[in-house]
């Protein structure tokens, strides 16, 4: 039973953790560019950190898995972030200016061809907001009008007088 890897099999596998971080910086730089598609707003941005979270979190699971027999090590985990660091600002940098201006033109041709059926669906929207405020108003009309007449409706008084004469026969 060895507690230890060979002196030169570490090294190996730290020069393989740099590569994987180098990988996941391509990663990193491709699901940011993809999601630079829907927008800038804040939702896009952690959505796109919480799937590069996840493809991280796997890329990572199987790289220990397959080259350190499942062990999880500080110097390995240190050469992905040193891989992902110093690729970033050698070249990533760089490639993610590029992909996100692709990205950006992709998104405003999308919304010229899409323009029509924007116009559409604006209109739409407006027509069934007005509708829905026509029936919320009417349906408050009438519950103040069913109101109102519950009010002016005379009770019936059982000790009053009958009048036994009909106003409208002539005998």
């Amino acid at each position: 039973m060895s507690y230890s890897e060979p002196l030169i099999n570490q090294i190996r596998v730290f020069f393989l953790s740099i590569g994987v971080g180098a990988v996941l910086c391509l990663v990193y730089i491709g699901v940011q560019s993809f999601f630079r598609l829907f927008g800038k707003s804040n939702r896009v941005y952690y959505l796109a950190d919480g799937i590069f979270c996840v493809l991280f979190a796997f890329i990572s699971f199987f790289f220990m898995v397959l080259y350190n027999s499942g062990r999880v090590r500080l110097h390995l985990v240190l050469g992905e972030a040193i891989g992902f660091f110093v690729f970033y600002f050698a070249a990533g940098k760089y490639l993610q200016m590029l992909l996100n201006r692709i990205a950006e033109g992709i998104s405003r041709a999308t919304g010229l061809v899409l323009m029509p059926v924007r116009s559409v669906w604006r209109h739409f929207r407006a027509g069934m907001r007005e509708i829905k405020t026509n029936i919320t108003v009417n349906a408050s009309k009438n519950k103040s009008k069913e109101k109102t007449e519950e009010k002016n409706k005379k009770k019936f008084d059982f000790i009053s007088k009958i009048h036994l004469k009909n106003k409208n026969k002539s005998v």
